[in-house]
């Protein structure tokens, strides 16, 4: 009640025979993207000016160890609302109500599965700076060569399907095992603003 149900796959002599086994392993998904890209854009308009640097990637999968957690009613951490309709048998699907700890097997629940993989696309919003320079005429008065202000952002959007906190999650340190999420620590957000003085 409540554990996850795997698909027959194959058997031995290559069609499905109503049991689970290694033979039914397959390839879940791909951590590499089927391509990166990438766009700086400068506007200029009379003395205002606007930068924006956007990248991202498109057709990978990431395996998510993080969901492994976030998808257990038994964890202290907090779970998702995804799992508050655990199916429960053919004649009783469940009524949406999160079934007791105690109801639910120790068996599938924390096996790698199609259950674990999050999508790997991504557009983010690398930085937006805006700025405004003022007049030749009134810095040549202040005897200034060059009095520009900006206010600049640094990853302040990012557009996915992703459920965690990065899709561009890093190799988990080893590079043989790309595209694993252990819960990284996100990319953070920054605003600043400043002038820039030249005499």
């Amino acid at each position: 009640m409540g554990d996850i149900r795997f698909k027959d796959v194959i058997g031995p002599n290559g069609k499905p025979d109503g049991i689970i086994t290694n033979a039914d392993l397959a390839i879940m998904g791909s951590p590499y993207p089927d391509f990166y890209y990438g766009m700086t854009n400068k506007f200029t308009y009379k003395n205002f000016g606007l930068n924006i640097n956007l990248a991202g990637s498109h057709g990978s999968q990431i395996y998510s160890q993080a969901m492994v957690i976030y998808r257990l009613i038994r964890s202290r951490s907090r779970t998702l609302t995804t799992e508050t309709n655990f199916w429960k048998s053919e004649a009783d699907p469940g009524d949406g109500q999160t079934v007791r700890p105690d109801d639910v097997p120790r068996g599938g629940l924390r096996l790698p599965s199609t259950r674990y993989v999050d999508n790997g696309s991504y557009l983010r919003i690398n930085n937006i700076t805006f700025s405004y320079t003022m007049p030749q005429k009134v810095t040549t008065k202040m005897k200034l060569d060059l009095l520009r202000f900006y206010v600049n952002a640094t990853n302040p959007f990012i557009f996915t399907k992703n459920l965690s906190f990065n899709p561009d999650v890093s190799n988990s340190g080893n590079a043989l095992t790309p595209g694993i999420d252990n819960n990284n620590y996100p990319i953070p957000m920054s605003f600043v603003g400043g002038i820039n003085i030249t005499f």
